[in-house]
């Protein structure tokens, strides 16, 4: 009955002239007869050595049997597959730290670090239905139903699998770290763990006394910078409105604008990997603001107020002056040496 009313709606459509909406995969639990479709599925996306082509349309490197699938049927605790029209288009393998094998190296490992973990063991989409969300629906059904478990995902990082490192971020997983495992191919490991705000907060404070180490620590050069130059342009007024002709005059003028010359090209290069570090420092106190207005906080440094010139806030007009300082003494020294060689 169902069949006829879906068809009676097709045909209703036709007749007004509209367009029949795409029916909607459905997510279920794999079975032994969808076992055929998932190798034929995975054999499409394999590849032994992925390229960089491969790569920004997602691979698979793990080839697997049926024999294996259909043992992850039995011991996978999220083993669901997308079918449409009685077509397997899509499917996530998925278990706990009790299910993995001895064999799995890189999985033992991450589970003696993180303890408890479930783990994304595989994941693939029909490419004709990309981009339509079906992989998100996938790990929204596990991630929803293991709130409180981490969950790690294993992905080639050489090259990087585009598709899956835009699936993750959206889907809230952060890069926990990049392994070589033992079959020698570069994976970056995905974390999804829900947050600690006691950590959080800990991590903020840090990250926030970083900020203003890096902050003082460029005035500081800067200061010093101030105190080097002014003994500089001392000693050259000093030598050069002395009276009489004394043998070498010209030779350590020359010496001083040449050592403040030098000195200050030595404070431009700091400062400017110290205004860098600063801004590093700075977007990192932004991420973990982000995760704690998730959990219910404000934002103090990153918060932006109304009316304000967005781009102008985020590029500190501070830095010009600590670059742009030793830059113009510079070439202040520069003039000098080149007037004491006319």
């Amino acid at each position: 009955m169902a069949v006829v009313d879906r068809v009676s709606g097709v045909l209703r459509a036709l007749g007004s002239g509209a367009q029949p909406e795409p029916a909607e995969p459905e997510l279920r639990s794999a079975g032994e007869s969808h076992l055929a479709g998932i190798v034929e599925l995975a054999g499409r996306w394999q590849t032994s050595a992925p390229g960089r082509a491969a790569g920004k349309e997602g691979f698979l490197v793990s080839g697997y049997g049926i024999d294996t699938y259909r043992a992850l049927l039995s011991r996978a605790e999220h083993f669901l597959v997308a079918v449409l029209d009685g077509q397997v288009i899509g499917f996530l393998v998925a278990y706990t730290d009790a299910e993995i094998q001895p064999e799995e190296t890189l999985n033992v490992q991450i589970a003696a670090e993180l303890g408890s973990v479930l783990v994304i063991k595989q994941v693939c989409v029909d490419p004709r239905f990309a981009r339509r969300g079906l992989a998100r629906r996938m790990y929204s059904t596990v991630l929803s139903a293991n709130p409180d478990l981490p969950v790690v995902a294993a992905v080639v990082s050489d090259p990087v699998n585009v598709p899956s490192a835009r699936l993750h971020h959206a889907m809230g997983f952060v890069p926990y770290r990049t392994v070589t495992a033992p079959d020698g191919i570069e994976r970056t490991i995905w974390l999804n763990r829900k947050p600690s705000t006691t950590v959080l907060l800990k991590q903020y404070g840090y990250a926030v006394d970083l900020y203003k180490h890096e902050d003082t620590l460029n005035w500081s050069k800067l200061n010093n910078f101030f105190y080097i130059s002014v003994a500089l342009f001392t000693a050259y007024g000093v030598l050069q409105n002395t009276s009489g002709s004394r043998p070498h005059l010209h030779a350590f003028l020359l010496g001083i604008s040449g050592l403040g010359l030098l000195t200050s090209i030595g404070f431009t290069l700091t400062l400017i990997a110290g205004t860098h570090y600063l801004g590093a420092r700075k977007h990192v106190v932004g991420a973990l603001e982000d995760r704690l207005v998730e959990a219910g906080g404000i934002r103090v440094v990153t918060a932006s107020p109304v009316g304000t010139d967005q781009a102008w806030l985020k590029r500190s007009p501070t830095r010009f002056v600590l670059r742009g300082i030793p830059i113009l003494v510079g070439f202040a020294w520069l003039a000098v040496g080149i007037a004491g060689l006319l």
